[in-house]
């Protein structure tokens, strides 16, 4: 997990030659950008320690219990539009002179 604060692009520095950032391509789900990182001897001063040390852990898992929420969320909210537009399609559709929802 990396926290960041949101700074503007043009004030942003490169904190370290050892931070490697590569943005990937992606079909779908444009809206959240999606990285490669890459660490190479990169080191953090202690000042930048959030929460307790050796706690991290925790605080991963307490993060996560609301990323599988929201996850859980998305893919209901995803379900109920797909089933909708497929509903809507079945009632349109005809082949052989029959509605395919027709059973």
């Amino acid at each position: 997990m990396i926290l960041a604060r949101t700074t503007p692009l043009d004030k942003v520095k490169k904190p370290s030659e050892c931070l490697e950032m590569r943005r990937l391509k992606k079909m779908g789900g444009r809206a959240v950008d999606t990285n490669e990182v890459f660490f190479d001897n990169y080191t953090i001063p202690s000042s930048s320690l959030i929460g307790a040390k050796n706690k991290d852990f925790e605080m991963i898992l307490h993060g996560m219990n609301a990323e599988c929420c929201l996850l859980a969320g998305e893919a209901l909210g995803l379900g109920y539009a797909s089933l909708s537009k497929a509903a809507s399609y079945v009632k349109t559709r005809v082949v052989f002179k029959r509605q395919i929802g027709m059973n």
